[in-house]
């Protein structure tokens, strides 16, 4: 299965301190979650959510520098419910990003592992 969404936020966007020093999610990156789940959903219509082991590959399409590591809880949580059940079950991880000029974002396939 292959799927497009807007680029999440990156790391330093996605957490915020509140006054107790208790961490919440930011709404920029509330935002995108929403945003993305729809996206899921209306891709996911009418296909059977995986229930076993399974591979992803995630590729961020960005059009300045980022490290490659900052958004991928972001994106493996956000499949969880609509793609696959829990994102325990991935058991392989491909991350690339590539440079674009315009159109950030991400594209991800998702298989299931045999």
């Amino acid at each position: 299965m292959k799927f497009k969404l807007s680029l999440p936020p990156t790391l330093n966007a996605t957490y915020k301190i509140g006054r107790y020093k208790n961490l919440y999610k930011s709404r920029h990156v509330k935002d995108w979650e929403t945003e993305a789940g729809w996206t899921l959903k209306k891709a996911m219509k009418g296909k059977k959510i995986i229930e076993e082991k399974c591979w992803v590959h995630i590729k961020f399409c960005i059009t300045h520098p980022r490290d490659i590591d900052g958004s991928i809880k972001l994106v493996l949580d956000v499949m969880q419910g609509f793609v696959y059940i829990n994102d325990r079950q991935v058991k392989r991880l491909i991350v690339d990003i590539v440079k674009v000029k315009s159109n950030k974002r991400v594209e991800l396939e998702v298989g299931e592992k045999k």
